[in-house]
């Protein structure tokens, strides 16, 4: 990869006193014609939690919404909440779990409408979620609670049009997660979760009409039997899947891609990358860094957010970023918008190292 440096436009999003941070970075934040995305704000306790939207053009947060049904929760818990939420961005509503309960929350006036529950109330609704690429349904994951990793997690598909389910499929003695649309809807990408570094196929996918299950990835292993790669933090779009190569793995750390089905499986690039996602077509791709394991940075809290244009064979360092490690909602979580000109990402706050802010970066 040629290394290049571009011309960027920066946006930040920090509230006094406040967290701010962005659902998972599978399920895009961006509305309609991305005259905005959504975002969160809670304090440091997540005793109170808002629901906002930004408008890039206008440069200012446009509304915003104490979510008062997830106040008081554990804080871990409506973190985790707040993070499974899917944007429907031509119906303007943002779809949140409440436990086992999912809400319909408008993005105009914050209003909150159940509009459907899993039939087993001591289980919640998690995974992320996620939509498909043509609106028709969203898929959520149901989660035991902790403690102990879960071995059997139902996920339901509902039809956007009616929050009816579509269909349901069950891993028995399996802990499935990230479940993610492929380009056909029929297929969604889901990763093996557990301890990393045990796990030979995180890399899977799920016919959820048929119950046809694929391995797409079997992790290379030494003469020994040994993992030589622990892989995960995966996203599809397009024809394409990417993941990264754990710097925990005997094998250097990388950007790993491949097709829909698991072919072409390759490292696109190496480096001592952390998370991976790509915009709408799978060919430009954004990763953020670590610093422990087998990796060449060593300064901790510090992270490099780069973006790969597979086409254009370029890669480049967006910025170097503090964050930290421990909670989800403090992750940078790189996400680039469709066209992959538009990069949103979490860091530490410039007032306030213990709060986490939002930056919008965009090609000049």
């Amino acid at each position: 990869m040629k290394m290049v440096s571009s011309s960027w436009n920066e946006q930040r999003i920090q509230i006094p006193g406040r967290m701010t941070f962005l659902p998972y970075y599978t399920s895009s934040p961006w509305g309609k014609n991305e005259a905005y995305f959504i975002f969160y704000s809670a304090l440091p306790d997540f005793s109170r939690v808002w629901l906002h939207t930004w408008s890039p053009d206008e440069d200012r947060i446009t509304a915003e919404f104490e979510l008062t049904a997830w106040n008081g929760l554990d804080g871990l818990l409506v973190s985790e909440l707040l993070l499974s939420a899917v944007l429907l961005p031509e119906q303007r509503q943002l779809l949140l779990p409440l436990r086992e309960k999912l809400y319909s929350v408008s993005v105009d006036d914050g209003s909150a409408e159940m509009v459907w529950a899993l039939p087993d109330a001591s289980l919640r609704l998690g995974g992320p979620g996620n939509r498909s690429k043509d609106g028709g349904f969203v898929v959520f994951g149901a989660f035991p609670p902790p403690p102990g990793a879960p071995q059997n997690v139902p996920l339901t598909v509902l039809d956007t049009a009616t929050f009816r389910p579509a269909g349901s499929y069950e891993f028995d003695g399996f802990f499935a997660n990230h479940f993610q649309f492929m380009s056909d809807p029929d297929w969604i990408l889901f990763a093996h979760e557990g301890p990393t570094e045990g796990i030979p196929d995180r890399l899977n996918r799920l016919n959820w009409r048929t119950g046809e299950r694929q391995t797409l990835h079997r992790h290379a292993t030494g003469p020994d039997g040994k993992l030589q790669e622990c892989i995960g933090h995966e996203m599809t779009a397009g024809e394409t899947v990417c993941a990264v190569r754990y710097p925990v793995s005997v094998l250097p750390g990388a950007l790993i891609t491949m097709n829909l089905d698991g072919s072409g499986c390759g490292a696109l690039d190496c480096d001592d990358y952390w998370h991976s996602s790509c915009n709408a077509d799978g060919t430009v791709f954004a990763m953020d860094t670590m610093w422990w394991g087998s990796t060449k940075r060593k300064t901790p809290l510090e992270m490099d957010i780069i973006r790969i244009d597979r086409k254009a064979g370029t890669k480049e360092i967006v910025k170097t970023i503090h964050s930290d490690p421990k909670q989800q909602y403090r992750h940078p979580h790189p996400q680039l918008n469709a066209t992959g000109n538009r990069l949103l990402f979490i860091e530490n706050s410039d007032t306030d190292g213990t709060l986490g802010s939002i930056t919008l970066r965009t090609l000049a």
